[in-house]
């Protein structure tokens, strides 16, 4: 998707599929789940396999253009970078990695705003965190992160602290605290230049401003995120 508004339209676009058709499908009811990013739908399927595979037949009838495929499994299948599988009667999450996957994480000395450098380990680790359900397959994951990181140029100390962290956090808690960050600070994104730090500081010492002259606002009550 080479243009910025490219994902934007495509999820426009599949979700006036959905409506218009999916949804008055005849197999629409052994639907048990349906979960769309963009493109790309992870479905609980009730009916008989065959079934499945007529309504992906369908689909494909009406949208030629798309060429919808599927993937099915009784036990496990990917979703984007998440394994999901059955364990007896729940549903667990582990990491999905190609095979043919390759360590193409940002080098370290690469020419990026630092703070995005040295916080990538931590996201990284932290979306190991919420990814892998089971506690007993957490720390391998969380080693083969670490070494990918190493691998490309990152502090050895600043992996180790981040794994530490991240060690220290439930599942739970990683998403309440995603959650209290978007509720109470307001993302301010920006493009990327020379002058980025000093816009962010710009920034941060005027938001008074608007602390003061909107105290009816809550977003306003702290600084912004500054994203570039």
């Amino acid at each position: 998707m080479g243009s910025n508004v490219a994902p934007t339209y495509a999820n426009i676009y599949m979700a006036v599929l959905e409506e218009q058709y999916m949804y008055s499908s005849r197999y629409w009811s052994h639907v048990r789940a349906w979960w769309r990013y963009i493109d790309d739908v992870f479905v609980i399927w009730e009916g008989h396999l065959q079934e499945l595979l007529e309504f992906h037949c369908e689909l494909n009838n009406i949208f030629p253009e798309l060429g919808f495929t599927v993937t099915h499994s009784y036990d496990q299948v990917q979703f984007l970078d998440t394994l999901v599988y059955k364990d007896g009667s729940s549903l667990k999450t582990d990491l999905f990695v190609k095979s043919t996957d390759r360590n193409s994480l940002l080098q370290f000395n690469s020419h990026h705003p630092r703070n995005m450098v040295e916080s990538l380990s931590w996201s990284q680790m932290l979306r190991v965190r919420r990814i892998v359900t089971d506690e007993s397959l957490l720390d391998s994951r969380l080693d083969v992160m670490c070494k990918k990181f190493v691998d490309r140029g990152y502090p050895d100390s600043t992996v180790t602290t981040h794994r530490k962290r991240v060690k220290e956090i439930s599942r739970t808690d990683t998403r309440q605290q995603n959650k209290m960050s978007k509720d109470m600070r307001i993302p301010f994104v920006s493009t990327f230049n020379t002058a980025s730090l000093q816009m962010n500081n710009i920034l941060v010492k005027h938001w008074g401003l608007l602390k003061q002259g909107l105290p009816g606002v809550d977003g306003f009550t702290q600084p912004p995120i500054f994203f570039i």
